[in-house]
């Protein structure tokens, strides 16, 4: 009886986990973000007053990255690259102006607690 019941659990988590959105893939492709390029972390767009909590998970981001390919990304208050990664919370100018240009769905932040989007905006 054990057998099946664990023949069933396993046979229900594998499936669920096939079922979960790809994060992670290793050539390029439309509506990706390439977070490593030719082994150098893409830089972090942050706003300057940002809260102190999401301040400290990019410090911890910039030090994975680090650990993962040996080159400390850079993290700006401007917006200076082709291409960064934008980290912010609902109240910051930075997430407010992307609300306000129709790139980002204010209903998706709205009213929650620890939310975040995963989405490639286009400037």
């Amino acid at each position: 009886m054990k057998k099946v019941f664990l023949f069933l659990y396993f046979s229900i988590i594998s499936l669920l986990i096939s079922a979960a959105d790809t994060f992670v893939i290793f050539t390029p492709a439309d509506h990706h973000f390439p977070l490593i390029k030719n082994g150098k972390p893409c830089s972090i767009l942050m706003d300057i007053n940002e809260d102190k909590g999401v301040k400290m998970a990019i410090d911890n981001l910039q030090q994975d990255l680090l650990n993962v390919c040996d080159s400390q990304s850079e993290i700006n208050t401007k917006a200076s690259d082709k291409q960064c990664l934008l980290i912010g919370t609902l109240q910051t100018p930075l997430i407010q102006k992307l609300i306000a240009s129709g790139k980002i769905d204010r209903k998706e932040l709205e009213g929650k607690n620890e939310k975040y989007i995963l989405q490639v905006v286009r400037g």
